[in-house]
């Protein structure tokens, strides 16, 4: 699947990637305005493949989508057939819970719009903040 992003900020395609959320998704191409095409592969993205695990890019600059990461570590690692390891889904979970009620009520909303629905995220926020 591509995902073509409707921002373009920052100008650059090596700290437009650097502001992804998992590795990877951090593989980009641009046309740029001389007419030249340039390409990058963010490192974890290549690690992510070695190791044939779901890996996140750190710290979340995102924060606020959280739980949409979540999901989508989760089906990436599903349609690969990769695994998404303990610490990494951790890390989210660390970011949800840091947050005060009203801020992960925040996160929740955005999930709802966001995200698909899918892979338990909705039953596990239930579980940490009834």
């Amino acid at each position: 699947m591509v995902e073509v992003p409707r921002k373009t900020e920052p100008d650059t395609l090596s700290e437009r990637l650097a502001r992804f959320d998992i590795g990877l998704s951090a593989v980009g191409v641009e046309h740029r305005p001389d007419g030249e095409w340039s390409s990058m592969v963010h490192p974890l993205a290549l690690e992510s493949l070695r190791r044939r695990e779901v890996r996140l890019l750190k710290p979340l600059v995102n924060w606020k989508y959280a739980l949409t990461t979540l999901e989508r570590m989760r089906r990436y690692a599903q349609e690969l057939s990769f695994s998404v390891p303990v610490e990494e889904e951790a890390e989210v979970w660390r970011v949800f819970d840091a947050q005060a009620p009203e801020l992960r009520s925040g996160l929740i909303e955005r999930y709802r719009r966001t995200g698909g629905g899918g892979f338990g995220i909705m039953e596990e926020v239930a579980c940490r903040f009834p």
